[in-house]
């Protein structure tokens, strides 16, 4: 979840103060434009 936290920080960050950070560096979650194809973990069968 902190991935995704930092990037939408990013996203307000240069649409309020038009200014970005020199890096952001983040893993374990998809970029949040591509849609996941997995099966929802809620809906798998035992």
């Amino acid at each position: 979840m902190g991935a995704l936290v930092s990037f939408e920080l990013v996203r307000l960050l240069r649409k309020q103060y038009n200014t970005l950070p020199v890096h952001l560096f983040v893993s374990a979650h998809h970029a949040p434009q591509i849609p996941d194809l997995d099966e929802p973990i809620h809906s798998c069968s035992r």
